[in-house]
């Protein structure tokens, strides 16, 4: 007969021992492509993943199966995850003859999902239909041109409650939201590229409202909606960008005093930031310099705007600026050639010492430089993506490095050496204080070799344990994604690039959970 749990602990004897879980990290993908462009944390910890895949993918992590289903081209895959990495559900969106991207994805204070990206077709303007509800209603989208940008609501269970697209009729142009972010009162903001005329306010037909790009080249949006998707203001720049896919990125975050502040690129000698009657123009240096400015989230109303770069190519990543918890701007891309990050009087020059160099950059509210360093990496493919704020206002930065990269900004070094080589790179994730002094950083990869094989960090945010999640792509077989020396959590794509989401504790390691044996099982005889 069987003693009881209760008189073994009375006894004194130990109870066993909890067993470590290891969900995290992982992949999914198929003989395509699969990229994790964004997360986001939930309620409870949760991670919710934004990610395009190909073909039939099965998201569930371990031995457990659940597979979205391919629509068309590429598609969308929603996902959610508990903490401990199991899956919550997962919802795939797409067109049978569409090309679906997200790029943005967070949470109101309901526990709803914001959705934003493009979807349509880079080879033609010919219009394509991509359903954006993923249960057994229909909710299409047509595009107007080449590429359409989208925002969609999802409830925390992953049902449809709404979607908008954004397109120019006139043209095949290409329309793509790069960023979104969700303030205190459910509102979204959403930033991307445009060309042509758009109405930002397609939810209702009555009330539009239009605005048209300057000049022939690409221009920057900035956009606000309510929790209803209606719009509340919407203003461009005219960034006179070359390229939407290489350089016409943004991003947007929003303080608690009423700032909407946005980042983003622009060429020209004289662009105005000013939506208003007056004038606020910034000049380039040479080729693609950053932008940092400051709106009023209530009116779009204008604040301040300021200039970064040198006569190179400067770029600030899509989705690369968020605010520390005393509300100043942080700032992520990558640079060429020499580039000066202070925009005021002062000089900060940083100098890139390949073809292009990662950077982190701090700023007060008001644009003042608080410091800047770069990424020193000897291969050409380096860049920063993210970048998110712990409770004690540490600062994470995640993105890609290739060669030997040295992470620490102090005259000591933290060196690291990506397994990509002949221009493939590997993803890192990096830890700084609210000071920018260098805490930990760790890359992660396969050794593969080409131009095109970039395994980036592409999604980065922190959950209410200061533990960092990260999602984006990797190439090749045997990618460690266990920073411990000697320890070893490999992941191998399936085709091209999977899938990746991975998670680490605050002290840069690997993050598992107990699990606690079963008591049933515990017993003396």
């Amino acid at each position: 007969m069987g003693v009881s749990i209760v008189w073994a602990l009375t006894q004194g004897i130990p109870a066993p021992p909890a067993r470590a879980s290891e969900a995290f990290p992982f992949s999914f993908g198929s003989v395509g492509q699969e990229y994790g462009k964004a997360l986001a944390v939930g309620a409870g910890n949760d991670v919710i993943v934004a990610a395009l895949f190909q073909n039939d993918v099965d998201v569930a992590p371990g031995d457990a199966v659940t597979t979205l289903a391919g629509i068309g081209l590429v598609d969308i895959g929603l996902i959610r995850y508990n903490k401990d990495g199991g899956l919550v559900w997962g919802e795939a969106i797409g067109g049978a003859a569409s090309t679906d991207v997200p790029h943005a994805v967070d949470t109101d204070n309901a526990g709803n999902i914001l959705l934003a990206g493009y979807f349509g077709s880079q080879a033609d303007a010919n219009p394509r239909t991509a359903d954006f509800d993923p249960g057994p209603a229909v909710r299409n989208l047509t595009s107007q041109g080449n590429f359409d940008a989208f925002v969609a609501k999802y409830d925390a269970d992953g049902a449809y409650l709404w979607a908008l697209g954004l397109g120019n009729s006139a043209g095949a142009t290409e329309e793509r939201i790069w960023d979104l972010i969700v303030d205190a009162d459910n509102a979204c903001y959403v930033t991307g590229a445009f060309s042509g005329t758009l109405d930002f306010n397609p939810l209702q037909p009555g009330n539009p409202r239009v605005l048209t790009a300057e000049g022939a080249g690409v221009n920057l949006f900035l956009a606000k909606y309510d929790s209803a998707g209606s719009n509340l203001w919407a203003i461009r720049v005219g960034a006179n960008l070359t390229d939407v896919f290489t350089e016409a990125y943004g991003a947007v975050a929003v303080d608690e005093a009423g700032n909407c502040f946005w980042s983003g690129n622009f060429r020209d000698a004289n662009v105005d930031f000013d939506p208003g009657p007056g004038t606020a123009l910034l000049g380039s240096a040479g080729q693609t310099d950053i932008f940092l400015a400051r709106y009023a989230a209530a009116d779009g109303a204008f604040g301040s705007a300021a200039r970064i770069g040198g006569v190179a190519r400067d770029i600030a990543s899509p989705g690369a600026l968020r605010l520390d918890q005393n509300g100043n701007p942080l700032l992520t891309g990558r640079f060429s050639g020499v580039a000066d990050f202070d925009p005021g009087a002062g000089t900060r020059n940083l100098t890139a010492i390949s073809a292009m160099n990662a950077f982190v950059a701090a700023y007060t509210s008001g644009s003042a430089l608080r410091w800047a360093f770069s990424i020193p990496a000897t291969g050409d493919s380096n860049g920063g993506h993210r970048v998110a704020v712990d409770r004690a206002n540490n600062v994470l930065v995640a993105g890609w490095f290739s060669g030997d990269a040295d992470f620490d900004p102090s005259p000591a070094t933290a060196n690291l050496t990506s397994n990509g080589t002949g221009g493939a790179s590997d993803v890192f994730l990096a830890k700084y204080d609210n000071a920018g002094a260098y805490q930990w950083a760790f890359g992660c990869g396969a050794a593969v070799s080409g131009g095109g094989n970039l395994s980036i960090a592409a999604g980065l945010d922190v959950d209410g344990a200061d533990n960092s999640i990260i999602t984006g792509q990797f190439f090749g077989a045997n990618a460690d994604f266990d920073p411990a020396p000697g320890n070893s959590i490999f992941l191998s794509s399936e085709g091209a690039n999977d899938c990746f989401v991975a998670k680490y504790t605050p002290a840069g390691q690997r993050w598992t959970f107990d699990v606690p044996v079963r008591l049933s099982s515990w017993l003396l005889y």
